[in-house]
């Protein structure tokens, strides 16, 4: 049987069961082996090694340098085409090795051309650009049937139909333009759905269908928004009626296959489409009130029938719950005991398995709600009275901890963030109303939160008062003009971070409570954390570049102490073997030293793959795509020392992939 972090956190509660028995099972049944990791390593080495490279190449041609002949420009990227091309086809590299080899060819096919117009400015439109792009990269996409590679063309073909509307089709309407990026995105994603369920194309991800559908969901929202609220189109009539259908549709697969993804995000999709309706009707304030309650019943019977679905495909018996019992026994060398009544009872209330697209939909839905309740608000002139705007959100404040703490199901979630969030807003309104200071309102925000963390036993509230925390602590950072501060803030997080996700089971055997507390806070740990890294790398707040250091170098510390514990999942006990990997891992990161963005990334992924949290890793994977891009507009170096960088770290990680794969194992799949 399969045991999940849930079923631990739950019988956790109601045992004695030690700190050494749930680290035990953590590792056994959790957290990552030393195969996965060997496959993971390759993966990262090899991904790591492309992109940086790639990144390297398009860095030296956006320097434009001068003194480089055009001739040698072009020749330079034909030859680096050519010779990943070639590596492709050397038959002793696997299949993955390949497919990403071919991916960072693509990405230079588009330097190619970018190259091609610096050097001889032809004028053409950037649909041209990027139509050739796409077009010359066709064959590879599909003869690799690589996941981002195909992401990679489908992002080509959407971003070039929409600049030739821009640039060429200049008299189309929105609606027409939303509507045929809608037709086309669901037509590839119905062609592989049918594919993959045929089985006539292999490893097709979840991630990408989910892509896929989320766009197309997106094009279908947008289409129909515009169509209510902009009058009269002659596109409408035709959108309308088949996005009905590819709704139905959806609905229908995600009941069948009981897939809370489309059963939430479709949903979604139809409220927001009521609401703008409901707008259109009247924007009055009493219309803004019936869309706020009209979010939170309809979110909330969604929510509901995720959570029936659920319960009937993935609810435990009670046999299968005794037969967990009885492997946590085998853990301990003590006698454990189990308050096997209100462990039944737990799982029959089911709140600690609640899927990852409830969580979501509860947050949307109170955010949906919030805005249009502070709406209704301000235009019946609550705003104009200082007494009315504490009272109101201390009110509601006070209501959503007492809806959460008297009845503490996922059900009432949307609710209680609604009044949550609405609560904050109208108490820090009502706060500056009596001109107290930023700093007074920001520590007040903190104090309300914190006793709400420690009064909730409720994931969003939770989530939403660490999230809370970390950003009045960056308001009293940037208020005070201490921006040197959020050095302090970035590297304390880290720390936190890391100690958070090592210490799993410390943490969770401390109090009942913490167990309830820990997924929720550890992932608003992770989003201060990177909120403490975007405000690092924007122009968000002046920072000076003197103490940029000091985030690095903490973080690099953090990294260290992480491969320290993945030594002994890697079984490496040489001291010569761990100094060695710790020489390398220092010359990896030292370029990163004044872009401590990118390995504070680094860290997020490698802590999520290490405790097997997956959340955090696409988060962790987003948003190091993201510094990473960001670092072309990093002031501390010109453009061909960042290339310089980028391309020798991309190289020494090409260095360690080839060193390491006679070592590491080779049945890999993505």
């Amino acid at each position: 049987m399969k045991i999940q972090r849930e079923d631990l956190y739950l019988i956790s509660r109601h045992s004695n069961m030690t700190e050494q028995g749930i680290e035990k099972t953590l590792k056994e049944n959790i957290y990552h082996d030393k195969e996965m990791w060997q496959k993971f390593l390759r993966l990262f080495f090899i991904a790591l090694g492309i992109g940086f490279t790639t990144a390297g190449i398009i860095f030296f041609f956006a320097y434009n340098w001068a003194d480089l002949n055009k001739f040698a420009k072009l020749g330079l990227t034909e030859i680096l085409i050519i010779a990943t091309t070639i590596i492709v086809l050397l038959p002793k590299i696997n299949s993955t090795t390949k497919n990403i080899i071919l991916t960072g060819s693509a990405c230079l096919v588009g330097v190619l051309f970018a190259v091609f117009g610096q050097i001889y400015q032809t004028g053409a439109n950037a649909y041209d650009f990027f139509l050739a792009w796409t077009l010359f990269i066709t064959l590879w996409v599909v003869v690799s049937n690589f996941a981002p590679l195909w992401l990679l063309y489908i992002v080509l073909l959407n971003t070039t139909f929409f600049l030739y509307t821009e640039q060429v089709a200049k008299d189309w309407s929105a609606p027409l333009v939303i509507t045929l990026l809608f037709l086309f995105n669901t037509a590839i994603l119905l062609t592989f759905i049918f594919l993959d369920k045929d089985k006539k194309i292999k490893n097709v991800p979840k991630w990408f269908i989910y892509i896929l559908a989320l766009g197309s969901v997106t094009f279908a929202t947008l289409g129909i928004i515009f169509g209510i609220l902009d009058g009269y189109d002659p596109v409408f009539p035709v959108l309308f009626p088949i996005v009905a259908l590819v709704f139905a549709l959806g609905i229908r697969h995600g009941i069948q296959s009981k897939n809370g993804f489309y059963l939430s995000v479709i949903p979604l999709s139809i409220i927001i489409i009521i609401s703008a309706v409901l707008l259109k009707i009247s924007e009055g304030g009493s219309m803004l009130l019936l869309v706020s309650l009209f979010i939170i019943v309809s979110v909330t019977l969604v929510i509901m029938n995720l959570i029936n679905l659920q319960k009937n495909g993935t609810m435990r018996n009670k046999e299968e719950i005794k037969e967990l019992l009885n492997y946590f026994r085998t853990t301990e060398n003590k006698d454990l005991k189990f308050d096997e009544d209100a462990i039944f009872a737990a799982y029959e209330k089911n709140d600690d398995h609640q899927s990852l697209a409830v969580k979501i939909l509860s947050i949307f839905g109170g955010i949906l709600a919030s805005l249009a309740f502070l709406g209704f608000l301000f235009i019946t002139g609550l705003y104009d009275s200082t007494g009315g705007l504490l009272i109101l959100g201390i009110l509601l404040i006070a209501g959503g901890i007492f809806i959460n703490t008297i009845y503490n199901t996922t059900i009432f979630d949307t609710l209680s963030v609604s009044s949550y969030i609405i609560g904050f807003v109208l108490l820090t309104l009502g706060l500056f109303k009596m001109e107290m200071t930023e700093n007074t309102v920001s520590l007040i925000c903190i104090l309300i939160a914190s006793v709400s963390l420690v009064i909730v036993r409720s994931y969003i509230i939770a989530f939403i008062a660490v999230l809370m925390i970390s950003g009045c602590i960056l308001t009293l950072i940037i208020s005070n003009h201490n921006s040197e501060l959020i050095h302090l803030y970035t590297s304390f997080l880290a720390i936190m971070v890391t100690a958070f996700f090592l210490k799993e089971a410390k943490i969770i055997t401390l109090h009942p409570a913490f167990s309830k507390l820990y997924n929720p806070v550890r992932i608003g740990l992770i989003f201060s954390f990177l909120a403490g890294l975007v405000f690092l790398g924007n122009d968000f707040i002046e920072v000076s570049g003197n103490y940029i250091w000091i985030s690095s170098v903490v973080i690099i510390l953090t990294i260290m102490y992480v491969l320290s514990h993945l030594f002994e999942v890697l079984n490496i006990s040489q001291t010569s073997q761990k100094a060695g990997i710790y020489i390398v891992t220092m010359a990896l990161l030292l370029p990163t030293l004044l872009s401590p963005a990118i390995s504070g990334a680094i860290l997020i992924i490698l802590l999520s793959f290490l405790v097997n949290y997956k959340t955090s890793l696409a988060i962790g994977i987003m948003a190091f795509i993201y510094f990473v891009s960001r670092y072309y507009y990093d002031l501390h170096f010109t453009l061909l020392t960042k290339s310089i960088l980028l391309f020798s770290s991309g190289i020494l990680f090409l260095g360690l992939y080839l060193l390491t794969r006679k070592k590491l194992t080779t049945n890999e799949k993505v």
